[in-house]
């Protein structure tokens, strides 16, 4: 059996609300720099507390692995989204669970908005919302998305976060 090296670099992203990427309720200004990445090993993290940030993983041909997209000192979230990229000939998403930092709030109500699986073009989308009436958004730091990946091949796959902007 021939082994092969996956390795994930995660890219953080600093994304203000102007970017489409994430949303939050009310005035931003006085709001920390609100920062989305991916950790590779997300062994320490939980919904609403993240361990040491991971920048790569070295797993298996056909293993199945995951990986968190996480957000850090945000403020009265509602709603985010996101675009993880990666190379579809080493890896490929199997699942995707966004019930985590949004769903930690009592009276939440977490709608999943992101593109269906299985992802084939290398570019897919996350996103999720807070639809609870009245709102309950969410301020800290904390996992947004856990995504189960399978190395399909040996190879090293970057991976990254982007926000796309549809309206210019």
């Amino acid at each position: 059996i021939m082994l092969a090296s996956v390795a994930l670099a995660a890219m953080m992203a600093a994304l203000a609300a102007s970017t489409g990427g994430v949303l939050a309720r009310g005035s931003s200004a006085a709001q920390e720099a609100v920062t989305i990445g991916v950790d590779a090993d997300p062994t320490d993290n939980t919904a609403t507390s993240l361990g040491p940030i991971d920048t790569c993983v070295s797993v298996s041909s056909g293993d199945t692995f995951q990986v968190d997209i996480f957000v850090t000192d945000v403020v009265d979230l509602l709603a985010w989204e996101t675009y993880f990229s990666y190379d579809t000939a080493v890896i490929k998403i199997t699942d995707r669970d966004v019930m985590m930092f949004q769903a930690g709030n009592p009276g939440s109500q977490v709608f999943d908005a992101s593109e269906g699986l299985p992802d084939i073009d290398g570019r897919h989308r996350i996103a999720a919302a807070d639809i609870s009436d009245p709102p309950a958004p969410d301020s800290g730091s904390g996992v947004l998305a856990r995504l189960t990946l399978e190395a399909v091949a040996s190879g090293v796959s970057p991976a990254s976060l982007s926000a796309v902007d549809v309206n210019g």
